[in-house]
């Protein structure tokens, strides 16, 4: 499984936003920092619909209210999903970055009915593909979006327990699928034993 490197996310947004394409540039970003399945963020073939305003917290843009972080007491910025893959788990409520926060304010600012409009994720595909032909980047896909944001809870010392709830996997199995060790990441284990 494919993830991105944060240079590679870098150039990949900067050849994007170079190209005009800056929604699917936002997308990207909301999709890397929420994890989200793109058929969970954009319009797609699926059966299931994409997020709507309603699930989205008002500081983002939407119309949900936004979340009391226990841990600041400060209200935050989230996605409420509440059509998932995994319909058993039900509602998957996830905290939005500043990054992925204006993404969705940019996206209300230009009256879009939905969050990222009507951008498909066949669109977002191709221009991801486009993007990462041109740059040289083999297996990068769209949803090498939703794998970045797993590889990076994990190199950043996250649970994987709670990156399992966070990307909506109801067995632990899947969630170590995308427990990715960047080579450098081995050396940062090593400090741990001296």
């Amino acid at each position: 499984m494919r993830f991105l490197t944060v240079e590679e996310e870098k150039q990949i947004l900067a050849l994007l936003r170079h190209w005009g394409r800056e929604i699917t540039a936002q997308a990207v970003e909301a999709l890397i920092d929420t994890g989200c399945r793109p058929g969970e963020l954009l319009v797609g073939r699926t059966k299931g619909l994409p997020i709507k305003w309603s699930e989205v917290s008002k500081s983002a843009g939407g119309t949900a209210p936004d979340v009391n972080d226990p841990a600041t007491g400060t209200a935050r910025a989230v996605i409420s999903l509440m059509r998932t893959k995994t319909k058993s788990k039900g509602q998957r409520v996830l905290p939005l970055t500043d990054r992925a926060k204006a993404a969705f304010l940019a996206s209300r600012e230009r009256g879009e009915s939905r969050p990222f409009g009507g951008l498909t994720t066949d669109t977002a595909s191709e221009h991801v593909r486009q993007a990462a032909e041109h740059l040289g980047l083999d297996d990068v896909v769209l949803y090498t979006m939703r794998h970045t944001c797993a590889s990076r809870l994990v190199q950043r010392g996250a649970d994987l327990r709670r990156i399992m709830h966070w990307m909506g996997h109801t067995n632990i199995s899947t969630t170590l699928r995308y427990a990715k060790l960047t080579p450098t990441d081995i050396f940062k284990l090593e400090t741990l034993l001296r």
